[in-house]
């Protein structure tokens, strides 16, 4: 039950999030993005389908962004599962946003419709995360405060404005508890100053606990690849 509850809050954190970070489009509103994929937890044996209708791999790592995807389309974009071919996700993505990053997170149950992935959309351009920035995304369902070096953090739900961080920089992060200011979150940047850094913060692996899990994706900008005619 308590693990059943733990999938809940992140699955409610996420939708929270995904309603914060990206705006209803039409479905039928065409997209051209180029997209990279993350789960917190492993998920294996899903595609996405192209705008031709054929069925192209997908591959997730444990602690870092998926290769580049792209795609030329209707919205909403549809994962399937490779084995069935059922759409088990979708994802929303404004016209807008050109490099997204889908945070995926795996539902307790598959809803009325047979999904079985909740999909928040972030706008990863380097133009929203320069490099020798970071970027939080708070899912823990915590309201956190602290500081980067000399930096005051306040962080709301979903994705914060990125700040911009040296390599060897402390990052720490606090919860109240009974009036009490108590540490939930503790690191040191050692990212290259060249790179950018998400940091993903997800609800403590115990109910009632205040240290929050978290998982760091850096990466190192490539060049821009026109999208247009990939389908």
């Amino acid at each position: 039950m308590a693990h059943a509850f733990r999938y809940l809050i992140i699955v409610l954190a996420l939708a929270l999030a995904s309603a914060a970070l990206s705006a209803a489009v039409p479905r039928s509103e065409p997209i051209s993005v180029r997209f990279t994929v993350f789960s917190a937890h492993p998920i294996d044996g899903l595609g996405y389908r192209s705008a031709t209708g054929a069925t192209l791999p997908l591959k997730f790592f444990p602690a870092s962004r998926s290769a580049r995807s792209a795609y030329n389309g209707p919205s909403p974009l549809n994962f399937v599962d490779a084995a069935s071919g059922a759409v088990v996700a979708e994802a929303e993505v404004p016209a807008a946003i050109r490099e997204p990053l889908l945070l995926f997170t795996t539902l307790p149950a598959p809803d009325a419709r047979g999904l079985r992935y909740q999909v928040a959309v972030i706008d990863d351009s380097v133009t929203k995360l320069p490099p020798g920035h970071l970027a939080v995304v708070n899912l823990s369902g915590l309201k956190l405060t602290g500081t980067m070096d000399k930096t005051t953090l306040t962080l709301d739900a979903g994705l914060n404005a990125p700040v911009p961080f040296a390599a060897g920089a402390s990052l720490r992060l606090y919860a109240m508890s009974r009036g009490t200011r108590v540490q939930s979150f503790s690191d040191t940047l050692k990212t290259a100053r060249s790179a950018r850094l998400l940091i993903l913060l997800l609800p403590p692996a115990r109910k009632g606990a205040l240290e929050v899990q978290s998982r760091a994706l850096s990466d190192e900008p490539q060049p821009a690849v026109p999208v247009s005619g990939i389908k």
